[in-house]
């Protein structure tokens, strides 16, 4: 397992941390991040072995998760090292090392960016988190997981822990689920779209869902909100 190395940047629960490293080559260096999780909860395997697939430790299941949606046509950031410590067959604690993505924070640029260069920043979003939910990915997306490559202009999907990595039948109930479980911690990150943000997410996503749900933008939106609305009083 990786020492100590790099730059401490957080630190959770369950022994998971996040550390930044520099590497300098002459005048030139690259960042990469770290994740690491030192002991892995035992409800969490259990779960992943009733699924009906082999447990692994979380960073070695974000590692899936990026494989599975690179091999589905997505734009993510690249795995460029990883390792596992297992017990009697069980893992107990791992490693994932990330390459750093050049470009913009959508975060970022949502809060910076207005009128039609916010508008379409959103719609955007919207496309992409509809592509995602017609191949079955519905694992949260907040603008703080993107990156606007500076090369390419596609959105980078970054941080995609999950607790079940491999994509799903496709489902309208998980695809307005996963929209009001994004939706919910977007506006907890502090950003809240308007009404005009709103109807350029929805047309995009319904744009991208398309080839599994043919829905109207103003339909998807009801539903999405009236969802939401439900996830936010549950968690208040």
């Amino acid at each position: 397992m990786a020492g100590d190395v790099g730059t401490l940047l957080w630190q959770k629960k369950e022994g998971r941390e996040l550390r930044l490293l520099t590497l300098t080559d002459g005048n030139s260096h690259e960042l990469f991040y770290l994740k690491r999780q030192k002991r892995e909860p035992v409800s969490r395997l259990i779960g992943v072995c009733l699924s009906g697939h082999r447990p692994h430790s979380g960073p070695l299941r974000e590692l899936a998760a990026l494989n599975h949606l690179r091999q589905a046509g997505f734009a993510v950031m690249e795995p460029v090292a990883w390792g596992e410590q297992r017990w009697c067959g069980l893992p107990v604690a791992g490693f994932l090392v990330v390459k750093s993505v050049t470009g913009g924070d959508v975060a970022q640029l949502f809060t910076s960016l207005r009128g039609q260069e916010r508008f379409a920043l959103v719609k955007q979003v919207g496309l992409l988190i509809g592509r995602l939910h017609a191949a079955g990915f519905y694992q949260n997306v907040r603008l703080k997981d993107l990156i606007l490559d500076q090369n390419s202009g596609d959105l980078v999907l970054i941080d995609r822990e999950t607790s079940r990595p491999w994509p799903k039948k496709f489902s309208a109930q998980r695809a307005i689920a996963s929209l009001a479980r994004s939706g919910r911690r977007t506006l907890r990150d502090g950003q809240r779209p308007g009404p005009s943000s709103l109807r350029h997410f929805f047309s995009g996503y319904g744009e991208g869902v398309a080839a599994s749900w043919q829905i109207s933008a103003r339909e998807l939106r009801k539903l999405a909100m009236k969802r939401l609305r439900e996830e936010l009083n549950r968690n208040n």
